[in-house]
């Protein structure tokens, strides 16, 4: 669980960005 923005509701369980 990778969160790279404050909202990463797409990576709950997977290392990926959302933004």
């Amino acid at each position: 669980n990778v969160h790279n923005f404050p909202l990463d509701l797409a990576a709950v369980e997977v290392p990926s960005i959302n933004g």
